[in-house]
């Protein structure tokens, strides 16, 4: 789950930042926002799903197994065809596989939790543009 940053740092007035304090806000905005995303995820989940997912995020072999035994038919998934025609590939597409079908099929409400998400995010950095400066 990657936030949309597609013009966000033009809007939040970094667009003459260098390329290396743009990445560094790329970094902070996703570690906040896979965070956030996670914690609400997390708060209503039993432990042992709170337990499966990590265990499938953390190891990609676990997320390997993962797949085959709930998804055999991964690989025909429109999901998992369209994070391959982004380039995903190998250990990564398979990573991002486990965690997003694990997520659709655990989580009903995952896409309504990361668009509130990313909600929040957009309007925190837009509430607090006059404050950011290239000292990031």
């Amino acid at each position: 789950m990657a936030f949309p940053y597609d013009g966000i740092l033009d809007d939040l007035g970094m667009a003459n930042f260098t390329e290396d304090l743009r990445e560094k806000a790329r970094a902070i905005i996703q570690e906040e926002f896979e965070m956030r995303v996670g914690a609400d995820l997390c708060s209503g989940m039993e432990g042992w799903k709170v337990n499966e997912y990590s265990a499938i995020i953390a190891d990609v072999g676990q997320g390997q197994r993962w797949l085959d035994e709930n998804e055999p038919e991964y690989h025909k998934s429109a999901m998992y065809k369209l994070l391959a025609s982004r380039g995903l590939e190998g250990p990564e597409l398979i990573a991002m596989a486990s965690s997003t079908l694990w997520l659709e099929r655990n989580c009903p409400d995952y896409e309504k939790v990361v668009c509130e998400c990313r909600k929040q995010i957009w309007c925190e950095l837009n509430r607090y543009q006059q404050f950011i400066s290239p000292r990031l």
